[in-house]
């Protein structure tokens, strides 16, 4: 397998079809024999197999310019977290709500309530037994919180380390706009064999994920109008069968062995998987910046389409998911203006028209909301079923057949995202007045989660896949 010292390009090796590296790591995989997920695994490498275009393939960092997606170095000056910080920090969750718990055997947000002692006696047990009865029985927290060092002498747990060191330096150049809100950071301990279901974290934001230990390869592409495409329009819309067709199809592939510590970079709406092969620990933080505001443009190009918009209007399940990923990005460019004490820069000011559109958009469907017993209707996809369930919000789900009403305050043609100030056709500037476009976005966050009863965090991934989510992004690409 080819990889570089190097960060100042791509050598010509990184690219190509791999079959043998592909064909050894799925020889790997193969060895786990414990059911149906793992044979899913399986198809993931038979996928990439499969591929007729070429793809990325490294185990060492990766930093090329038409890549947003990135893969930095370990700042030598921070300590790497163990096995034993990363158990020091599961011990201590209390159960509580926000934090999601994925079920090993499956690869899906798990109905079980487990306190951390729990989780890791079972993870344990099963690590020493390998039977599929205690691989059935494991779950493992994919958000858990980084606890504060409460007592500096004895440094064990993932918060020993300095996180903000972690943030790759073009991030802290004077020249961009970059906000971290709270510095919320969560981790994700993972036994092996575990499979993620292709999914993207958010849509206006991106995120930063340092690798800590353990080796998982993870298979990523960006948000191209031709991967949203194959996204959207795959035959098999289980979860499964997008990914595999993802893999497949998509362009940009970028797929990395990580084995060592390392610092991932995705931009939004990255589209990712990860297979873990060894006991793993990553974090990720949710990360505001005008690197991406191309990125951003193009997927606010997409959720604010007239065909989309006119979808969710009819699709409780479809505008709620859309909600739960929209809304918190939205939320973390609020804090960010909020910052500002001072008449906005130019930069500053092309982040904020880029804004408006999702907010005017979005603000319309806030009295839409389909509400249940004072809670707001929330599903997760299971192949072709939909299924209620608490996490990320707690709701009791009884009837949510009837259509959302026609959202106030939405015209039948969103704003869309334009690179000029110039008026749009109805006469009202893009440009927002500046004291009114930080209460608008937070506005936004505090109606949802007034409707939900449950604060949406602001770390970590939301796993947002299944067929009605495909299907309704469908609708902007007629």
């Amino acid at each position: 397998m080819a990889s570089s010292s190097s960060a100042s390009g791509m050598s010509q090796s990184y690219l190509g079809l791999h079959r043998d590296a592909i064909a050894e790591l799925k020889r790997e995989w193969d060895l786990f024999q414990l059911g149906d997920h793992c044979k899913t695994g399986s198809k993931v490498f038979q996928a990439l197999l499969d591929r007729d275009a070429e793809f990325i393939l490294c185990d060492s960092f990766f930093n090329v310019s038409d890549y947003g997606i990135k893969i930095h170095p370990y700042p030598k000056t921070q300590p790497v977290p163990t096995i034993a910080d990363a158990l020091k920090d599961v011990l201590r969750y209390k159960g509580d709500n926000h934090v999601k718990l994925i079920a090993l055997h499956n690869g899906r947000i798990s109905k079980k309530h487990c306190e951390g002692p729990e989780i890791v006696d079972k993870i344990i047990a099963y690590l020493a037994s390998k039977s599929e009865k205690d691989y059935k029985s494991v779950v493992y927290p994919l958000t858990l919180p980084v606890y504060r060092l409460e007592n500096q002498s004895i440094p064990i747990g993932i918060g020993k380390v300095n996180l903000k060191s972690l943030i790759p330096p073009e991030f802290r150049q004077s020249e961009h706009i970059f906000h971290i809100d709270r510095e919320d950071w969560t981790t994700a301990l993972v036994p092996k064999p575990s499979l993620d279901f292709m999914h993207f974290n958010h849509i206006l934001c991106g995120q930063i994920m340092p690798h800590f230990f353990g080796k998982k390869i993870w298979i990523m592409c960006p948000h191209t109008p031709l991967n949203m495409s194959i996204w959207c329009h795959v035959t098999d819309k289980s979860d499964s069968g997008r990914m595999l067709d993802m893999i497949k199809q998509s362009d940009q592939l970028v797929v990395y062995v990580a084995t060592n510590p390392c610092i991932m970079v995705l931009p939004p709406h990255t589209f990712h998987t990860a297979l873990t092969f060894e006991l793993a620990c990553h974090s990720e933080i949710r990360v505001s910046s005008d690197i991406w505001i191309e990125n951003i443009k193009e997927s606010i190009t997409v959720y604010t389409n007239e065909h989309f918009v006119e979808r969710l209007r009819e699709d409780p399940h479809g505008l709620n998911q859309i909600m739960q990923l929209i809304v918190p990005d939205l939320l973390a460019w609020a804090t960010w203006c909020e910052t500002i004490k001072r008449k906005p820069t130019e930069r500053e000011w092309a982040i904020m028209d880029t804004l408006v559109p999702a907010v005017k958009t979005y603000e319309g469907f806030l009295d839409s909301l389909p509400i249940v017993e004072g809670k707001i209707a929330c599903y997760t996809s299971d192949n072709q079923e939909k299924t209620p369930v608490k996490p990320p919000i707690e709701a009791t789900v009884k009837n949510i057949s009837k259509p959302v009403t026609k959202p106030r305050g939405i015209k039948s043609t969103p704003v869309h995202v334009s690179n000029s100030t110039d008026e749009p056709n109805s006469g009202e500037k893009l440009k927002p007045r500046w004291e009114s476009l930080p209460p608008r976005l937070r506005r936004i966050y505090e109606a949802y989660t007034r409707h939900t009863g449950a604060k949406i965090p602001l770390g970590g991934p939301l796993l947002v896949s299944g067929p009605s989510y495909g299907n309704e992004i469908n609708s902007a690409y007629r």
